[in-house]
């Protein structure tokens, strides 16, 4: 795994168009709970090309989470934690929601 190719991989999923429905459905995803990144995105019919070709051992192991800001009634943030399951990785996003859809 290329650590610096994920990362750019995650930043991608909070810019690219290809994600816009998984970024706009994430508040609707259990909060504080882990969830298989390749799962979520197939459930909002997005692309899992890209993340397929980290290989199995990554994609099936990498999984996120997200918890409300502490002012989130007035930001709409959360804060998207991303890591892989038996391994360091670890990742953190701060996404604003009502961003997502001018992109």
């Amino acid at each position: 795994m290329n650590k610096a190719e994920l990362q750019t991989f995650i930043h991608d999923l909070f810019l690219r168009k290809e994600y816009i429905k998984w970024r706009n459905n994430l508040h609707n995803i259990s909060e504080n709970k882990w969830h298989s990144l390749i799962a979520s995105l197939a459930k909002y019919a997005c692309s899992t090309e890209a993340l397929a070709n980290f290989g199995k051992k990554t994609y099936s192991g990498l999984v996120f989470s997200y918890i409300k800001a502490p002012d989130f009634k007035r930001s709409e943030m959360l804060m998207v934690q991303f890591t892989i399951s038996e391994s360091l990785y670890h990742q953190l996003v701060w996404h604003r929601l009502e961003h997502s859809e001018n992109i």
